[in-house]
């Protein structure tokens, strides 16, 4: 019951951590798009745009097309029409990163850290999925393999992160356990090998 329950809120933080920080882009952009064209604008355009930045805040890399009708009132070469936004910014990729780590920890504390990894990972990817195909803007776009891969990317490193660092303090009972006491071993031989070396210095010579 208690692999369950880890399990259901491990899913649950990835519900969260998609949840806020598409509202984070949301509700500004929301107030950005009435201010600028009023409340009879075309509401259908606002989320496959709001979705698409969630998704550069990941990292995603955007490609820009420009309309024709914008080309044509700026004097800009068609040539220029299309163009790539690589540099995104961190703030919602580090909130994301530490929520997922926040998860990691709690469910390494609660001794299903493997479990709650994997469903948190799994529903995140899923959510990246969802926004990813529901947020297709025409100005700009993003591979869909990237806008799955690369936030989901994002929140399993973090959850990993969390996760593996509270079970190595903490212990496991499990396969973090094993892997501590080799790396004892390896600490425990080598300082054998250096005593025994420095024994052999200090010794006389016949």
């Amino acid at each position: 019951m208690q692999r369950v329950i880890v399990v259901l809120l491990a899913a649950l933080d990835a519900l969260i951590a998609a949840a806020v920080g598409v509202v984070a882009v949301l509700a500004p952009f929301t107030l950005l798009w009435v201010l600028a064209f009023g409340v009879h604008a075309d509401w259908g355009s606002l989320w496959p745009v709001s979705g698409t930045l969630w998704q550069f805040g990941h990292g995603v890399p955007l490609e820009v097309t420009l309309p024709d009708a914008v080309l044509s009132s700026l004097g800009i070469a068609k040539e220029a029409a299309t163009f790539a936004i690589s540099v995104p910014p961190l703030a919602l990729l580090l909130f994301t990163l530490i929520f997922a780590a926040r998860s990691g920890r709690r469910a390494a504390a609660a001794g299903a850290w493997l479990s709650g990894v994997l469903s948190g990972a799994v529903v995140f990817a899923l959510l990246s999925a969802l926004i990813g195909v529901t947020a297709q803007a025409q100005v700009l776009t993003a591979p869909l393999w990237a806008a799955v891969l690369i936030p989901a990317s994002v929140y399993f490193a973090g959850l990993l992160a969390g996760a593996v660092t509270r079970a190595w303090s903490e212990g496991d009972d499990g396969i973090i356990d094993r892997v501590h006491d080799i790396v004892d071993g390896w600490g425990t031989g080598r300082r054998y090998r250096l005593s025994r070396c420095a024994a052999r210095r200090s010794s006389p010579s016949r």
